[in-house]
């Protein structure tokens, strides 16, 4: 900072305007190009109005994750258009049942339906609560709090139906022959190689000086944009220039392309033109291609000849400049897919930043929050990925990347481990939906005879790729007909507007949803998963192999007994049904192997009485009393008054003893209501107090009869008391 800068007289430059707070309107970041404004009528007098403008400036709206934001805001707007509809001028005019109203509205004008509806108004609801908590207390807008009181005490209560669980990958197509193991693993495996291969791809075009000295030119410029973001060679009205731009500086990239010779290069290019050749290109077209388009001198044709037809060169999307010195979008979608298999969730992926990744000696590891977690349990981790493994150096290449760019970044995705990753469509892998790189790139994957796909196929063996490769497929024939349905949908909608015809509903018309690789869907294969990776360690037969629940429990960020009775009980995986059909087997198998551990546990315990105590702990003592036995040993005693000897555990058996177990097992029995709760560290601590009742009763049961009684009699005057257990 500059000594001479007087700060306390420093004048605000004219060009500098103040962010004024506003209570009709406000600019929100729902993961749009732009900002998105909500604003209210200027003439408002509604508290409403007021309170919900209020929530969107507030920090609890801007921290939470951008699809969440999306989601919050689209409610809002539906209840901003209800009061705009319903013509509520000020707070007179709205009903103390404001929230049945609107209620209605929803179901007589959207096709929101069951638990949607309440969803929706549920966060209305939010929205007014936030505000009590926030001011009620600070005596300020009284007359807001009151009115917001009265709204929420009419609140309807709505039916809970029960919630449809998210599917694996699985299930999200009925005639899948593979299990969820099988596609977790072809996924994670064909990520990687996608990941190693664009680093590769990328080295090749950064060998060439001129495709070098580009790319230290085009740093300094906009990396979100074209030219630097992809091409733009059919000529604009607003950007003239912008063609002759793209035409100079991506001509010493496609004579790199060509002088290359490596046809999964070529194809990643040409995939994106518009050529007279069939879904396979050979070497000889593709490299005829290339001749063509970058005959002129340092510029690029836009229109290439074949056999007499003209075909233009437009856009170019698979290949950019910005991919040469940052991570291309087909890296970024392919690392969340894969960090989704590591059941790291949708708003985790959002919000993950590269200071949550850790990389050293022993190996590559990531951490991730859920905020709605107990503090305790708020950071996941993924597992470490140890050196020189396939996964290790497949993350590495793409996190290296992504480090190397963090200087040219803008400042709103700067820092994040999976920047450009904006758009809805691409957040929820829409594959086929429209021609952006990731689904050029995944169409040549499931291209028969493409050469990318054959590059994959030396790399990954077929009955490895092919799991997942059959899911991409389904995925684009499924997005390509509502692709279809939705453009028969507008033909019919234009035409119907231009006769005066009523208008037609699209849900007459598209009749299919859309599906993509969604990190849900994918998180939820993980989760049903049977078993563990192997992964082969590069040079050798070896494999590093986990098959432990603490393990499994980690990579979806839960204890293991959370993850067991919350996700793996309720998913609809075929291995979690299979499992089911096997319950009782597996019950049966369970029980033997406690009754194994309870039988060990009972090998190492003996119950005897004083005498032959005293032969086994080798006292000379005559004495008869029990207290004077205790004196005399140098050995642990427990709190029910067992001698722990040699890793041997010894039970008097007499009143005071009897008396002791029984008060324990009566103090567990107590407990257990409070441990039995959702807090996987009191479930943890219950089936462990649970365990040791059962060994205190099987102990118990090797008293004479007459000792049980008597020490049952006492037990009821002995004052002792035992810790609490949570």
């Amino acid at each position: 900072m500059d000594d001479s800068m007087d700060l306390n007289n420093f004048d605000v430059p004219a060009t500098i305007l103040p962010a004024q707070y506003s209570k009709i309107e406000v600019m929100v970041d729902i993961g749009q190009q732009k900002l998105k404004r909500i604003s209210v009528q200027e003439d408002t007098e509604l508290t409403v109005h007021f309170v919900v403008i209020d929530y969107l400036h507030s920090v609890k709206f801007k921290k939470m994750a951008v699809s969440t934001r999306y989601r919050v805001v689209n409610y809002i707007e539906l209840f901003l258009k209800f009061t705009f509809v319903k013509s509520y001028l000020k707070d007179s005019d709205v009903p103390m049942k404001v929230f049945e109203e609107f209620t209605l509205y929803i179901k007589e004008n959207t096709k929101q339906t069951g638990g949607t509806v309440g969803s929706t108004v549920s966060i209305i609801k939010v929205v007014f609560e936030w505000y009590l908590d926030e001011f009620v207390k600070t005596d300020i807008n009284n007359n807001y709090s009151d009115l917001l009181i009265t709204y929420l005490a009419y609140f309807p209560k709505f039916q809970k139906g029960k919630p449809d669980a998210y599917q694996p990958l699985s299930n999200l197509f009925p005639d899948c022959p593979y299990s969820d193991t099988v596609i977790v693993k072809s996924l994670r495996l064909v990520c990687c190689w996608l990941l190693l291969d664009y680093d590769r791809q990328r080295n090749i075009l950064l060998s060439d000086s001129k495709v070098s000295a580009l790319v230290s030119l085009l740093k300094k410029q906009d990396i979100l944009n074209p030219p630097v973001s992809h091409a733009h060679f059919s000529r604009g009205k607003l950007r003239p220039d912008l063609t002759d731009e793209s035409k100079r500086f991506y001509t010493p990239v496609l004579k790199a392309v060509l002088n290359s010779n490596d046809p999964v290069l070529m194809e990643r290019v040409i995939k994106s033109t518009s050529h007279p050749f069939g879904p396979v290109v050979s070497i000889e077209d593709m490299q005829s291609f290339f001749r063509n388009s970058t005959k002129l001198d340092n510029m690029v044709s836009v229109d290439y000849c074949h056999s007499g037809n003209t075909f233009s060169l437009s856009n170019l999307w698979s290949l950019s400049v910005r991919d040469l010195f940052s991570a291309s979008l087909v890296e970024v979608f392919t690392a969340q897919c894969f960090l989704a298999s590591d059941r790291v969730q949708s708003s985790n992926l959002e919000r993950l930043k590269l200071l949550d990744v850790i990389s050293n000696d022993t190996g590559t590891q990531a951490q991730h929050v859920k905020g709605r977690r107990p503090g305790k349990h708020k950071k996941g981790l993924t597992i470490v990925y140890p050196p020189k493994q396939l996964i290790h150096d497949a993350l590495e290449k793409y996190f290296h990347i992504v480090r190397e760019c963090q200087t040219l970044l803008p400042k709103k995705i700067k820092g994040l481990a999976l920047p450009y990753i904006s758009s809805k469509h691409m957040r929820n892998g829409y594959l086929g939906v429209a021609k952006d790189p990731v689904s050029l790139c995944f169409s040549l994957l499931i291209t028969e005879g493409s050469h990318t796909q054959k590059a994959l196929l030396k790399d990954v063996t077929i009955e490895d790729a092919q799991p997942f490769l059959w899911i991409v497929k389904q995925v684009f024939d499924n997005n390509q007909l509502v692709n279809e349905q939705v453009g028969k949908h507008e033909r019919l909608r234009h035409k119907n507007k231009k006769l005066g015809k009523p208008k037609v509903s699209r849900g007459d018309v598209v009749k299919h949803k859309r599906i993509g690789l969604n990190p849900t869907f994918i998180g939820q294969s993980r989760v049903a998963m049977d078993g563990g990776n192997n992964i082969q360690e590069k040079g050798s037969e070896t494999s590093s192999h986990f098959n432990d629940s603490q393990v499994e429990s980690q990579l979806t960020g839960h204890t293991p007994q959370t993850k067991h009775n919350t996700y793996h009980d309720r998913s609809n995986a075929k291995e979690v049904i299979e499992s089911r059909r096997k319950f009782a087997v597996q019950m049966g198998d369970l029980m033997v192997k406690d009754a194994t551990k309870m039988g060990e546990l009972m090998k190492n315990t003996q119950v005897v009485n004083l005498n032959e105590a005293k032969k086994i702990l080798g006292c000379a003592s005559t004495s008869e009393d029990f207290q004077s036995l205790i004196n005399e040993l140098d050995e642990d005693i427990g709190l029910t008054s067992e001698i722990i000897c040699k890793n041997k555990v010894i039970f008097i058996a007499n009143d005071l003893t009897a008396a002791l177990i029984i008060l324990k097992m009566s103090h567990i029995e107590e407990q257990l209501p409070r441990m039995l709760m959702d807090d996987p560290n009191s479930q943890f601590n219950a089936k462990k107090a649970i365990g040791e009742k059962v060994y205190l009763q099987a102990v118990l049961d090797r008293f004479p009869e007459d000792v049980q009684v008597a020490g049952k009699l006492m037990s009821v005057d002995l004052t002792f008391s035992f810790s609490d257990l949570i």
